[in-house]
Protein backbone atom coordinates (compact mmCIF):
# COMPACT_ATOMS: atom_id res chain seq x y z
CA UNK A 1 0.00 0.00 0.00
CA UNK A 2 1.10 3.49 -0.96
CA UNK A 3 1.61 6.13 2.06
CA UNK A 4 1.45 9.71 0.69
CA UNK A 5 2.87 11.73 2.80
CA UNK A 6 1.27 14.85 4.34
CA UNK A 7 2.00 17.98 2.12
CA UNK A 8 4.87 19.94 3.91
CA UNK A 9 4.47 24.01 4.02
CA UNK A 10 8.07 24.89 3.83
CA UNK A 11 9.01 22.42 1.44
CA UNK A 12 6.03 23.74 -1.33
CA UNK A 13 7.19 27.80 -0.43
CA UNK A 14 10.95 26.43 -1.37
CA UNK A 15 10.00 24.34 -4.73
CA UNK A 16 8.07 27.48 -6.02
CA UNK A 17 10.57 30.18 -5.03
CA UNK A 18 12.78 29.45 -8.39
CA UNK A 19 9.77 29.41 -10.50
CA UNK A 20 8.92 32.58 -9.53
CA UNK A 21 12.23 34.01 -9.71
CA UNK A 22 12.76 33.25 -13.18
CA UNK A 23 9.21 34.23 -14.43
CA UNK A 24 10.73 37.99 -12.66
CA UNK A 25 14.00 37.56 -14.78
CA UNK A 26 12.41 37.75 -17.31
CA UNK A 27 10.12 40.49 -16.97
CA UNK A 28 13.52 42.43 -16.30
CA UNK A 29 14.89 41.59 -19.06
CA UNK A 30 11.88 42.36 -21.50
CA UNK A 31 11.63 46.29 -19.66
CA UNK A 32 15.61 46.48 -20.10
CA UNK A 33 15.63 46.11 -24.21
CA UNK A 34 11.93 47.87 -24.19
CA UNK A 35 13.92 50.66 -22.29
CA UNK A 36 16.17 50.37 -25.02
CA UNK A 37 14.15 50.51 -27.85
CA UNK A 38 11.99 53.72 -26.46
CA UNK A 39 15.49 55.62 -25.50
CA UNK A 40 17.29 54.27 -29.09
CA UNK A 41 13.94 55.36 -30.84
CA UNK A 42 13.93 58.67 -28.94
CA UNK A 43 17.70 59.33 -29.71
CA UNK A 44 17.63 58.27 -33.35
CA UNK A 45 14.63 60.54 -33.91
CA UNK A 46 16.32 63.43 -32.66
CA UNK A 47 19.21 63.25 -34.26
CA UNK A 48 17.46 62.64 -37.71
CA UNK A 49 15.87 65.96 -36.41
CA UNK A 50 18.24 67.57 -36.12
CA UNK A 51 20.52 67.03 -39.11
CA UNK A 52 17.30 67.64 -41.33
CA UNK A 53 16.80 71.35 -39.46
CA UNK A 54 20.83 71.88 -40.21
CA UNK A 55 20.48 70.58 -43.83
CA UNK A 56 17.13 72.89 -44.46
CA UNK A 57 14.34 69.90 -44.80
CA UNK A 58 12.09 71.35 -42.64
CA UNK A 59 9.18 69.34 -42.94
CA UNK A 60 10.97 66.09 -42.44
CA UNK A 61 13.11 67.51 -39.12
CA UNK A 62 9.46 68.68 -37.54
CA UNK A 63 8.55 64.98 -38.67
CA UNK A 64 11.04 63.54 -36.45
CA UNK A 65 11.20 65.75 -33.46
CA UNK A 66 7.18 65.30 -33.21
CA UNK A 67 7.73 61.84 -32.96
CA UNK A 68 10.61 62.40 -30.33
CA UNK A 69 8.87 64.81 -28.77
CA UNK A 70 6.14 61.97 -28.39
CA UNK A 71 8.06 59.74 -27.04
CA UNK A 72 9.96 61.62 -24.42
CA UNK A 73 7.93 65.19 -23.49
CA UNK A 74 9.89 66.45 -21.04
CA UNK A 75 13.01 67.01 -23.25
CA UNK A 76 13.62 70.91 -23.17
CA UNK A 77 16.16 70.35 -26.11
CA UNK A 78 13.88 68.63 -28.25
CA UNK A 79 11.10 70.99 -27.56
CA UNK A 80 13.30 73.78 -28.49
CA UNK A 81 14.49 71.97 -31.60
CA UNK A 82 10.51 71.26 -32.29
CA UNK A 83 9.73 74.67 -32.00
CA UNK A 84 12.77 75.72 -34.21
CA UNK A 85 11.26 73.10 -36.72
CA UNK A 86 7.84 74.43 -36.20
CA UNK A 87 8.79 77.71 -37.42
CA UNK A 88 10.90 77.45 -40.35
CA UNK A 89 7.47 75.75 -41.15
CA UNK A 90 5.55 79.00 -40.18
CA UNK A 91 3.66 76.95 -38.05
CA UNK A 92 3.54 79.59 -35.75
CA UNK A 93 1.29 78.66 -33.28
CA UNK A 94 2.83 74.94 -32.98
CA UNK A 95 6.25 76.92 -32.47
CA UNK A 96 4.71 79.06 -29.66
CA UNK A 97 3.22 76.13 -27.77
CA UNK A 98 6.65 74.11 -27.72
CA UNK A 99 8.47 77.11 -26.42
CA UNK A 100 5.44 78.02 -23.63
CA UNK A 101 6.22 73.98 -23.06
CA UNK A 102 10.02 75.21 -22.62
CA UNK A 103 8.94 77.57 -20.22
CA UNK A 104 7.69 75.29 -18.01
CA UNK A 105 10.29 72.52 -18.19
CA UNK A 106 12.81 74.88 -17.02
CA UNK A 107 10.71 77.27 -14.85
CA UNK A 108 11.77 80.57 -17.51
CA UNK A 109 13.34 81.48 -20.37
CA UNK A 110 16.84 80.88 -20.96
CA UNK A 111 18.95 82.51 -24.11
CA UNK A 112 18.34 80.00 -26.59
CA UNK A 113 14.27 80.43 -25.79
CA UNK A 114 14.67 84.11 -25.56
CA UNK A 115 16.28 84.25 -28.88
CA UNK A 116 13.58 81.74 -30.34
CA UNK A 117 11.05 83.94 -29.07
CA UNK A 118 12.39 86.87 -30.97
CA UNK A 119 12.83 85.05 -34.16
CA UNK A 120 9.10 83.81 -34.29
CA UNK A 121 8.23 87.44 -33.89
CA UNK A 122 10.53 88.54 -36.63
CA UNK A 123 8.82 86.08 -38.82
CA UNK A 124 5.43 87.33 -38.06
CA UNK A 125 6.32 91.14 -39.31
CA UNK A 126 7.61 92.79 -36.37
CA UNK A 127 11.10 92.78 -37.16
CA UNK A 128 11.59 96.23 -36.63
CA UNK A 129 10.84 95.49 -32.83
CA UNK A 130 12.83 92.28 -32.47
CA UNK A 131 15.97 93.07 -34.92
CA UNK A 132 17.93 95.64 -32.45
CA UNK A 133 17.84 92.41 -29.76
CA UNK A 134 18.79 90.24 -31.99
CA UNK A 135 21.30 91.79 -33.35
CA UNK A 136 22.40 92.40 -30.38
CA UNK A 137 23.38 88.79 -29.83
CA UNK A 138 25.46 88.93 -33.80
CA UNK A 139 27.68 91.83 -32.37
CA UNK A 140 28.41 89.26 -29.35
CA UNK A 141 28.98 86.38 -31.69
CA UNK A 142 26.56 84.23 -30.28
CA UNK A 143 26.88 80.70 -32.20
CA UNK A 144 23.63 81.40 -33.84
CA UNK A 145 24.34 84.40 -35.06
CA UNK A 146 24.31 83.08 -39.12
CA UNK A 147 20.33 81.62 -37.98
CA UNK A 148 19.43 85.01 -36.77
CA UNK A 149 20.62 87.24 -39.65
CA UNK A 150 18.98 84.96 -42.18
CA UNK A 151 15.66 85.32 -40.43
CA UNK A 152 16.20 89.18 -40.19
CA UNK A 153 17.46 89.40 -44.00
CA UNK A 154 14.61 87.14 -45.13
CA UNK A 155 11.78 89.19 -43.32
CA UNK A 156 13.47 92.12 -45.22
CA UNK A 157 13.26 90.88 -47.96
CA UNK A 158 9.61 89.97 -48.00
CA UNK A 159 8.77 93.93 -47.15
CA UNK A 160 11.00 94.69 -49.92
CA UNK A 161 13.71 96.20 -47.73
CA UNK A 162 16.93 95.77 -50.14
CA UNK A 163 19.42 98.51 -48.60
CA UNK A 164 19.06 96.66 -45.25
CA UNK A 165 19.06 93.10 -46.18
CA UNK A 166 21.63 93.33 -48.80
CA UNK A 167 24.43 94.93 -45.77
CA UNK A 168 23.25 91.90 -43.62
CA UNK A 169 23.78 89.02 -46.14
CA UNK A 170 27.67 91.12 -46.75
CA UNK A 171 27.86 90.17 -42.85
CA UNK A 172 26.03 86.61 -43.92
CA UNK A 173 28.75 86.18 -46.44
CA UNK A 174 31.45 87.53 -44.11
CA UNK A 175 30.68 85.08 -41.15
CA UNK A 176 30.50 81.87 -43.53
CA UNK A 177 31.70 82.16 -46.22
CA UNK A 178 30.83 78.46 -47.35
CA UNK A 179 27.31 78.40 -47.29
CA UNK A 180 25.53 79.03 -50.83
CA UNK A 181 22.48 80.79 -49.30
CA UNK A 182 23.72 83.91 -48.95
CA UNK A 183 25.35 84.45 -52.23
CA UNK A 184 21.54 83.04 -53.46
CA UNK A 185 19.88 85.88 -51.69
CA UNK A 186 22.74 88.19 -52.32
CA UNK A 187 22.18 87.86 -56.07
CA UNK A 188 18.50 87.92 -55.73
CA UNK A 189 18.98 91.64 -54.19
CA UNK A 190 21.18 92.44 -56.36
CA UNK A 191 19.03 91.53 -59.38
CA UNK A 192 16.18 93.96 -58.08
CA UNK A 193 18.70 96.77 -57.33
CA UNK A 194 19.44 97.20 -61.11
CA UNK A 195 22.72 95.02 -60.95
CA UNK A 196 22.37 92.16 -62.92
CA UNK A 197 26.44 91.67 -63.50
CA UNK A 198 26.87 91.12 -59.77
CA UNK A 199 23.91 88.89 -59.31
CA UNK A 200 24.91 86.45 -61.85
CA UNK A 201 28.48 86.25 -60.08
CA UNK A 202 27.26 85.77 -56.96
CA UNK A 203 24.56 82.94 -58.09
CA UNK A 204 27.71 81.30 -60.00
CA UNK A 205 29.22 81.46 -56.70
CA UNK A 206 26.31 79.90 -54.90
CA UNK A 207 26.51 77.44 -57.07
CA UNK A 208 29.99 76.57 -56.20
CA UNK A 209 28.86 75.73 -53.13
CA UNK A 210 25.84 73.95 -53.26
CA UNK A 211 25.32 72.50 -56.92
CA UNK A 212 22.10 71.10 -55.90
CA UNK A 213 20.12 74.55 -55.35
CA UNK A 214 17.72 74.31 -58.03
CA UNK A 215 16.58 77.88 -57.85
CA UNK A 216 19.45 79.22 -58.54
CA UNK A 217 20.32 76.82 -61.70
CA UNK A 218 17.24 77.59 -62.74
CA UNK A 219 17.35 81.71 -62.28
CA UNK A 220 21.25 81.43 -64.16
CA UNK A 221 19.29 79.94 -66.98
CA UNK A 222 16.83 82.25 -66.51
CA UNK A 223 19.22 85.30 -67.36
CA UNK A 224 21.40 84.05 -70.12
CA UNK A 225 18.07 83.47 -72.13
CA UNK A 226 17.25 87.04 -71.22
CA UNK A 227 20.67 88.11 -72.37
CA UNK A 228 19.96 86.07 -75.59
CA UNK A 229 22.89 83.76 -74.83
CA UNK A 230 21.00 80.51 -75.19
CA UNK A 231 23.31 77.65 -75.69
CA UNK A 232 24.82 79.00 -72.25
CA UNK A 233 21.74 78.30 -70.60
CA UNK A 234 21.49 74.82 -72.05
CA UNK A 235 23.56 72.87 -69.86
CA UNK A 236 21.85 74.46 -66.80
CA UNK A 237 17.97 74.31 -67.80
CA UNK A 238 19.05 70.47 -69.72
CA UNK A 239 20.25 69.25 -66.26
CA UNK A 240 17.03 70.42 -65.04
CA UNK A 241 14.46 69.15 -67.04
CA UNK A 242 16.46 65.40 -66.92
CA UNK A 243 15.90 65.91 -63.01
CA UNK A 244 12.62 67.04 -62.43
CA UNK A 245 10.23 66.63 -66.43
CA UNK A 246 7.63 67.44 -64.49
CA UNK A 247 8.51 70.57 -63.01
CA UNK A 248 6.34 73.63 -64.88
CA UNK A 249 8.98 76.45 -64.24
CA UNK A 250 11.50 74.09 -65.53
CA UNK A 251 9.11 73.10 -68.95
CA UNK A 252 8.82 76.92 -69.29
CA UNK A 253 12.14 78.37 -69.70
CA UNK A 254 13.25 75.04 -71.54
CA UNK A 255 10.63 75.95 -74.34
CA UNK A 256 11.80 79.30 -74.24
CA UNK A 257 15.17 77.59 -75.16
CA UNK A 258 13.82 75.52 -77.62
CA UNK A 259 12.10 78.64 -79.23
CA UNK A 260 15.54 80.74 -79.21
CA UNK A 261 17.62 77.48 -80.64
CA UNK A 262 14.45 77.67 -83.21
CA UNK A 263 13.23 73.95 -82.29
CA UNK A 264 9.54 75.56 -82.55
CA UNK A 265 7.49 72.09 -82.09
CA UNK A 266 9.31 71.29 -79.17
CA UNK A 267 9.41 74.92 -77.79
CA UNK A 268 5.51 74.91 -77.56
CA UNK A 269 4.89 70.84 -76.40
CA UNK A 270 6.81 72.17 -73.30
CA UNK A 271 5.40 75.50 -73.19
CA UNK A 272 1.67 74.65 -73.70
CA UNK A 273 2.96 71.66 -71.17
CA UNK A 274 3.26 74.30 -68.90
CA UNK A 275 1.03 76.37 -69.26
CA UNK A 276 -1.77 75.07 -66.86
CA UNK A 277 0.23 75.51 -63.91
CA UNK A 278 1.88 79.25 -64.67
CA UNK A 279 -1.23 81.00 -66.82
CA UNK A 280 0.21 83.94 -65.66
CA UNK A 281 3.63 83.94 -66.46
CA UNK A 282 4.86 86.39 -68.54
CA UNK A 283 7.80 85.05 -70.57
CA UNK A 284 6.42 81.99 -71.26
CA UNK A 285 2.97 83.90 -72.56
CA UNK A 286 4.92 86.30 -74.79
CA UNK A 287 6.54 82.88 -76.17
CA UNK A 288 3.29 81.24 -76.55
CA UNK A 289 1.83 84.16 -78.39
CA UNK A 290 4.97 84.79 -80.97
CA UNK A 291 5.03 81.28 -81.79
CA UNK A 292 1.18 82.21 -82.58
CA UNK A 293 2.06 84.75 -84.75
CA UNK A 294 4.97 83.51 -86.90
CA UNK A 295 2.24 80.67 -87.65
CA UNK A 296 -0.35 83.13 -88.49
CA UNK A 297 -2.57 82.81 -85.80
CA UNK A 298 -2.67 86.68 -84.16
CA UNK A 299 -6.45 85.89 -82.70
CA UNK A 300 -4.79 83.33 -80.17
CA UNK A 301 -1.76 85.61 -80.11
CA UNK A 302 -3.46 88.44 -78.63
CA UNK A 303 -5.19 86.15 -76.57
CA UNK A 304 -1.62 85.74 -74.76
CA UNK A 305 -0.85 89.17 -74.99
CA UNK A 306 -4.41 90.83 -73.22
CA UNK A 307 -3.57 88.27 -69.97
CA UNK A 308 0.27 89.95 -69.77
CA UNK A 309 -0.73 93.17 -70.30
CA UNK A 310 -3.95 92.92 -67.92
CA UNK A 311 -1.07 91.88 -65.20
CA UNK A 312 1.29 94.56 -66.13
CA UNK A 313 0.04 97.19 -68.13
CA UNK A 314 4.00 98.22 -68.74
CA UNK A 315 5.06 95.13 -70.09
CA UNK A 316 6.49 96.68 -73.34
CA UNK A 317 7.44 93.40 -74.77
CA UNK A 318 3.80 92.43 -74.91
CA UNK A 319 2.64 95.87 -75.78
CA UNK A 320 4.68 95.70 -78.66
CA UNK A 321 3.36 92.30 -79.97
CA UNK A 322 0.45 93.19 -79.55
CA UNK A 323 0.90 96.21 -82.24
CA UNK A 324 1.75 92.92 -84.50
CA UNK A 325 -1.22 91.07 -83.72
CA UNK A 326 -3.44 93.42 -84.64
CA UNK A 327 -2.03 94.73 -87.72
CA UNK A 328 -2.23 90.71 -88.87
CA UNK A 329 -5.63 90.78 -88.15
CA UNK A 330 -6.56 94.07 -90.50
CA UNK A 331 -7.40 95.95 -86.95
CA UNK A 332 -5.40 99.31 -87.74
CA UNK A 333 -6.73 101.85 -85.65
CA UNK A 334 -6.53 99.60 -82.72
CA UNK A 335 -3.09 98.40 -83.84
CA UNK A 336 -1.93 102.68 -84.03
CA UNK A 337 -3.52 103.15 -80.72
CA UNK A 338 -1.06 100.00 -79.21
CA UNK A 339 1.72 101.36 -81.09
CA UNK A 340 1.27 104.88 -79.37
CA UNK A 341 1.28 103.23 -76.10
CA UNK A 342 3.97 101.22 -76.39
CA UNK A 343 6.30 104.40 -77.66
CA UNK A 344 4.87 106.29 -74.27
CA UNK A 345 5.90 103.23 -72.29
CA UNK A 346 9.13 103.07 -73.47
CA UNK A 347 9.82 106.74 -73.06
CA UNK A 348 9.03 106.50 -69.62
CA UNK A 349 11.32 103.09 -69.19
CA UNK A 350 13.83 104.79 -70.91
CA UNK A 351 13.34 108.18 -68.66
CA UNK A 352 13.81 105.54 -65.52
CA UNK A 353 16.66 103.87 -66.69
CA UNK A 354 18.30 107.43 -67.73
CA UNK A 355 18.12 108.05 -64.04
CA UNK A 356 19.48 105.28 -62.54
CA UNK A 357 22.36 105.71 -64.56
CA UNK A 358 23.43 109.11 -63.41
CA UNK A 359 22.40 108.57 -60.14
CA UNK A 360 25.17 105.12 -60.42
CA UNK A 361 27.86 108.13 -62.48
CA UNK A 362 27.22 110.60 -59.99
CA UNK A 363 26.21 109.90 -56.82
CA UNK A 364 23.81 111.95 -54.61
CA UNK A 365 22.49 112.18 -50.78
CA UNK A 366 19.42 113.83 -51.54
CA UNK A 367 16.35 112.71 -50.04
CA UNK A 368 14.25 113.70 -52.96
CA UNK A 369 16.36 112.40 -55.89
CA UNK A 370 15.75 109.05 -54.86
CA UNK A 371 12.19 109.59 -54.01
CA UNK A 372 11.99 110.99 -58.11
CA UNK A 373 13.54 107.45 -58.77
CA UNK A 374 11.15 105.34 -56.71
CA UNK A 375 8.22 106.93 -58.18
CA UNK A 376 9.00 106.94 -61.57
CA UNK A 377 10.18 102.93 -61.62
CA UNK A 378 6.74 102.47 -59.64
CA UNK A 379 4.85 104.09 -62.56
CA UNK A 380 6.28 102.08 -65.27
CA UNK A 381 5.92 98.58 -63.00
CA UNK A 382 9.22 97.78 -61.65
CA UNK A 383 7.57 97.82 -58.20
CA UNK A 384 10.58 96.24 -56.37
CA UNK A 385 13.32 98.57 -57.47
CA UNK A 386 11.04 101.60 -57.17
CA UNK A 387 10.17 99.82 -53.31
CA UNK A 388 14.46 100.22 -52.93
CA UNK A 389 14.96 103.81 -54.01
CA UNK A 390 12.03 104.99 -51.59
CA UNK A 391 13.72 102.93 -48.48
CA UNK A 392 16.74 104.73 -50.01
CA UNK A 393 15.41 107.99 -50.20
CA UNK A 394 14.11 107.76 -46.42
CA UNK A 395 17.43 106.44 -45.13
CA UNK A 396 19.17 109.70 -46.71
CA UNK A 397 16.22 111.33 -44.50
CA UNK A 398 13.38 109.50 -42.33
CA UNK A 399 11.59 112.61 -42.35
CA UNK A 400 10.82 112.90 -46.60
CA UNK A 401 6.75 112.76 -46.18
CA UNK A 402 6.56 112.54 -49.94
CA UNK A 403 8.66 109.11 -49.77
CA UNK A 404 7.22 107.38 -46.34
CA UNK A 405 3.15 108.51 -47.96
CA UNK A 406 4.15 106.42 -50.94
CA UNK A 407 6.05 103.61 -49.72
CA UNK A 408 2.83 103.20 -47.06
CA UNK A 409 0.69 103.10 -49.73
CA UNK A 410 2.70 100.60 -51.96
CA UNK A 411 3.04 98.16 -48.57
CA UNK A 412 -0.38 98.53 -48.61
CA UNK A 413 -0.93 97.04 -51.90
CA UNK A 414 -0.94 93.18 -52.82
CA UNK A 415 2.39 91.86 -53.66
CA UNK A 416 3.24 89.89 -56.52
CA UNK A 417 6.18 87.46 -56.31
CA UNK A 418 8.81 88.17 -58.96
CA UNK A 419 10.00 85.81 -61.07
CA UNK A 420 11.42 82.58 -59.94
CA UNK A 421 9.99 83.79 -56.58
CA UNK A 422 11.84 84.60 -53.25
CA UNK A 423 13.03 81.84 -51.58
CA UNK A 424 11.37 80.58 -48.19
Amino acid sequence: MLVVPPSNPVFVKQASEPISQKKWKWVVIGLFFLGLLWSGSFWASRWLGLEALHRGSFPFAKRALTLANWLWPISHGNQLALATACRRNQDYSEAEKHLNQCLKLEGGANEDVQIEFLLMRTATGEVDESSWHLMGYVDQNHPRSYEIMEAITGAYLRRLKYGPAYALLNRMVELAPEKALSYFWRGWVLERMDNPGEAKTNYLLAMERDPSLVQVKLRLGEILLEDNRPEEAVPYLESLYTDFPGRADVQARLGQLRFLQGRWSQARELLESALPRLENDPSLLIHLARLDLQEDRPVEAEVFLRRILKNDPTDTEAQFSLVASLQSQGRVPEAKMALDEYKIKKKNLEMANNMLKDEAQHPSKSAQTAYEIGKVLLEIGRTSLGTYWLDQALLRDPTHAPSKALLDKQNSLKKVPPKSGFPQ
